[in-house]
């Protein structure tokens, strides 16, 4: 088996058919296709099962609803391929995809390929092309990694790349997350040998209401948890000497971030919380002063926040009132 496809399915009858057809009309055929039934509660069970009926290339998975991440690290324990691509269940691929991304790794005997997309409105129009590079470029590991996490060239995306399984040792999507792309992208890069940036569009991003990333309910998640992937990835870049090129930048990226998050938990009355006085805590520990490319404000900021906690505090409420 060359290739294991994973396809997350909760709540998506709308759209589902679209996908799978665009799947199972590839002109590569040796893959397997692995639907994982995330707990639905709409008829998007029984399209999987009628597919499955139809095509045995078709695994079918179901599971208690656990999000995103778990469905697709139960498909990750069934894959059976050399390969594995995620595909999200709204999304939609050109018919080419997999034959030429499994090309490109195999003639250059490559760990990653990664592929434009494009952004669609709901009638299917593109919004956006999404793709940071003109030319098929190589890359070993090392600066896929750098590229990945400074945001350049190479986006965090599971879904516009066909990894060697093997990368995925050891490494789960984390579970209860937003943002699970961000949490891992980095790591499996930095442990890849080489990384094929293709200048193709194969993939179809359906921009839709009721996605979990324009949904305002969960605002609040999303904050606290683009903020946690933002630290964790500080962490493994300075943790990596390899990647000392990039830590000052970096360091400040995540710094602004957290400023934000403070601000964030200021502003809703979360100050006495164990987590605010955690988070306030570790951001002491950092050696912002030392870093070159940050400018006097914000160094200024974190000397106010580090030695004066309750003034800071204050400050940012009253500056958040007189916006009102």
């Amino acid at each position: 088996m060359k290739l294991s496809v994973i396809v997350p399915v909760y709540n998506v009858e709308e759209y589902l058919e679209k996908c799978l057809n665009s799947i199972l009309s590839q002109s590569f055929t040796d893959y397997e296709l692995i639907l994982v039934n995330d707990g639905s509660t709409d008829a998007s069970k029984k399209i999987c099962l009628n597919f499955a009926n139809l095509d045995s290339r078709i695994v079918y998975l179901e599971k208690e609803n656990g999000g995103l991440s778990s469905a697709r690290n139960m498909g990750l324990t069934y894959a059976k391929g050399e390969y594995i691509s995620f595909i999200d269940s709204d999304d939609w691929i050109e018919p080419e995809m997999f034959l030429g991304m499994i090309s490109d790794l195999t003639l250059n005997d490559a760990d990653i390929v990664i592929c434009g997309h494009y952004v669609r409105s709901m009638e299917g129009l593109i919004i956006e092309k999404e793709n940071k590079f003109f030319e098929t470029k190589i890359y070993n590991g090392l600066k896929a990694a750098e590229l990945v996490v400074m945001d350049n060239e190479i986006q965090s995306f599971a879904w516009n790349k066909i990894y060697k399984k093997k990368l995925f040792n050891g490494i789960k999507f984390p579970v209860g997350r937003l943002y699970e792309d961000i949490a891992v992208a980095h790591e499996i890069l930095f442990n890849a040998r080489k990384v094929i940036l293709s200048e193709k569009f194969y993939y179809n991003y359906l921009r839709r209401e009721g996605s979990i990333c324009l949904d305002p309910n969960k605002a609040n998640k999303r904050i606290k948890d683009l903020y946690w992937v933002f630290k964790e990835r500080y962490l493994f870049v300075k943790k990596k000497k390899e990647l000392n090129e990039i830590f000052h930048n970096y360091e400040k990226i995540f710094f602004l971030r957290a400023l934000n998050f403070l601000h964030f938990l200021i502003k809703n009355e979360n100050t006495n919380s164990d987590e605010y006085r955690t988070e306030m805590d570790f951001l002491k520990t950092m050696d912002i002063l030392k870093n070159p490319i940050i400018n006097w404000k914000v160094k200024f900021e974190y000397l106010l926040f580090s030695n004066f906690r309750n003034l800071y505090i204050l400050l940012i409420k009253l500056f958040y009132y007189l916006k009102k």
